[in-house]
């Protein structure tokens, strides 16, 4: 006869309907993977690295606690010794796997990753909110020390508390990630520099801001990078002045008109702004200038190097059919994400970005629910200029950022629709990628 599974139970006589959510399934599937990495018949190697050395303590699951401790220097031969050491401590206590762990803190893990892989042997990651949070609980202060930190990792990959994260798997997408997070750099640099040369330019020259609405526009820049004390400006021609502009243009296009009423103003002394730092704050502005060419300069090759990598992925196609997004955006987002086929569900990656809701409730207060912030900070700064840009032109983003806006119950604020924005197109770059179709409204509109 088969066997009749009830969905429910009764407790004091009151029916209790059993209930298994997408979520504890997916919570359930990742414990017994990783379980499958680290059991009983598992030797974890806890590491604390550093340029010097690797601190490191055996430990057992059977009763989580430390076998040996030694230390290692933090070179070939090191690594070496390490798997050596760890393979006969593997053998002498019956241990039939080793996994090593460590935090990924600075690049010195990445060195080491990507020895153990070439080695053959696993290694887990623990993430450094997980140590730190674990070292005030364990001991109540905030002091450490290299071998206290070891065992700290070795407890919490012990306890199933580590990632699945791992290298790139490929040169591609480790040069991907590398090229995008130069890129991202660049662009924080550029955006300072622009900053700066309208706050110089507001504090002598007021009115160039009117003149040039686009402050890091081909003739404004040429402008800033030739420009002079005033003093000496007020003593030469027209001509001149244009002539000198003309050497940092490059053969592009001079706007002479702005260029005459701005000489004007200095010519006959009719700016209102400050007169004691027209002599010194040139050289501010020139240097901006070309600091702001040459991230843009290096930013363009970044660019180029990028969308050649970006085709190779074969995802190109894919991603490019969503509108309003250039293929510069699509590949950034890539080679932070990495190849999205290793991602078991859409909502990752905004989980990896840091731009998942949190929530916040306790009984029956409920409070805001900002976003986490835990996750990759370069892509959490993409996701919102994505968003942003999505919204302003994308019909089915903005259809959907005005209902978040304007709904009845709990609107958002405008930021925040943004990041609802950029999540929605994270969410869909997985789709996307993993099912190998092109963009279509009805899946901007029904799906998510």
């Amino acid at each position: 006869m088969k066997k009749v599974q009830k969905n429910h139970y009764f407790v004091n006589g009151r029916k209790v309907v059993k209930r298994k959510t997408r979520g504890l399934k997916r919570s359930q599937e990742k414990m017994e993977k990783k379980k499958k990495i680290i059991n009983h018949n598992t030797l974890v190697i806890a590491m604390d690295l550093s340029l010097e050395e690797i601190c490191t303590v055996a430990m057992s699951p059977r009763n989580k606690q430390p076998i040996t401790s030694f230390s290692v220097p933090f070179d070939k031969d090191g690594f070496e010794g390490l798997i050596e050491t760890a393979k006969e401590l593997k053998e002498h206590y019956n241990f039939k796997h080793v996994v090593f762990a460590m935090e990924p803190t600075s690049h010195y893990w990445i060195i080491l990753a990507e020895h153990l892989k070439a080695a053959r042997q696993k290694y887990v990651l623990v993430q450094p909110i997980s140590v730190w949070r674990e070292r005030q609980s364990e001991h109540y202060s905030y002091a450490k020390t290299d071998y206290e930190d070891a065992q700290l990792i070795g407890y919490l990959a012990i306890d199933m508390k580590f990632t699945f994260t791992q290298l790139p798997q490929t040169p591609l997408w480790a040069s991907m990630e590398a090229l995008a997070s130069e890129w991202i750099l660049l662009n924080k640099k550029k955006s300072a520099e622009a900053m700066r040369l309208k706050a110089f330019w507001h504090r002598i020259v007021p009115e160039f801001l009117d003149i040039f609405k686009e402050q890091a526009g081909n003739t404004a820049i040429a402008l800033s990078k030739a420009l002079l004390p005033l003093p000496q400006i007020r003593k030469i021609k027209l001509e001149e002045f244009i002539g000198r502009i003309r050497n940092y243009l490059n053969k592009k296009r001079l706007m002479v008109f702005k260029v005459k009423v701005l000489y004007e103003i200095i010519r006959n002394d009719k700016s209102f702004g400050s007169r004691l730092y027209e002599g010194g704050l040139t050289y501010s502005i020139s240097h901006a200038a070309k600091r702001y060419e040459l991230y843009n300069t290096q930013q363009q090759e970044a660019e180029e190097r990028l969308l050649k990598l970006y085709k190779q992925t074969g995802y190109d196609q894919f991603l490019d059919s969503i509108p309003s997004v250039n293929p510069v955006k699509n590949a950034l987002t890539l080679s932070f994400i990495g190849d999205p086929c290793n991602y078991d569900c859409p909502r990752c990656l905004p989980k990896l970005a840091g731009t998942n809701a949190c929530q916040n409730t306790s009984g029956r207060h409920s409070g805001k629910t900002p976003i986490t912030h835990w996750g990759n900070s370069h892509l959490s700064y993409l996701t919102y200029l994505i968003g942003f840009s999505l919204k302003t032109h994308n019909p089915e983003f903005k259809m959907r950022f005005n209902y978040l806006i304007n709904r009845a119950k709990n609107p958002l604020k405008e930021s925040q629709a943004i990041v609802a924005c950029g999540n929605k197109y994270l969410r869909m770059v997985h789709v996307l990628c993993t099912q190998k179709v092109c963009y279509n409204m009805a899946m901007a509109n029904g799906i998510f």
